[in-house]
């Protein structure tokens, strides 16, 4: 965030351009480190009670994307541009700092953990024979139903990101302010908290 607010310091557009993409990649990369094992790390940090942690882990980033663009709006609409990525900039670095010491050094569990975890429950309908189910790219590429969840989250994805930068310019051109304009995301990621 920081690297992506001081390109606007900038004069060269192609070196803006570059700083922008290297930045959204390396957000990118960020992000997919972090939402990615968030689920296995809540898995096996809270089995007992994994659904609550997960429910927990889904409804703060819910939170998160209602009241980020509030706030961003509100910080961009008294502040300018800078100070908001400089503000989100510190945040992440405080939050890392706070993770690293609030996270167990190792996640690896013994052999007797394993075997417990890979044993079918009671209530299971599988029975203790059952040999794992292999399924290849291909086997899950031709199903109908994994194509058209994968179809539909992309395009939703893409679309998402075509709007985001684009809906603000379109909003402001019809007379809204900076705060009514991060109101407006509003909607749509308090749809994402409540589904």
């Amino acid at each position: 965030m920081v690297l992506f607010s001081s390109a606007s310091y900038l004069e060269n557009s192609t070196v803006v351009v570059g700083c922008c993409i290297l930045s959204r990649a390396i957000q990118g990369f960020s992000a997919s480190m972090i939402q990615t094992p968030s689920y296995a790390i809540i898995s096996i940090c809270y089995r007992e009670n994994k659904q609550k942690y997960l429910g927990y882990y889904e409804t703060s980033q819910g939170l998160g994307c209602v009241i980020g663009p509030v706030f961003g709006g509100i910080l961009y609409a008294f502040f300018g541009f800078n100070i908001t990525f400089y503000s989100l900039g510190g945040i992440l670095i405080s939050l890392s700092i706070i993770l690293h010491f609030s996270l167990p050094n190792s996640l690896n569990e013994t052999d007797e953990t394993l075997l417990e975890v890979s044993q079918p429950r009671s209530d299971s309908p599988l029975s203790p024979h059952t040999p794992p189910v292999k399924v290849s790219y291909a086997q899950l590429f031709n199903s109908r139903i994994f194509s058209l969840s994968a179809v539909a989250t992309v395009l939703s994805l893409v679309t998402y990101s075509y709007y985001m930068p684009v809906i603000p310019l379109e909003l402001k051109e019809i007379g809204l302010s900076d705060v009514e304009v991060s109101l407006f995301f509003l909607a749509s990621s308090a749809g994402y908290l409540v589904c």
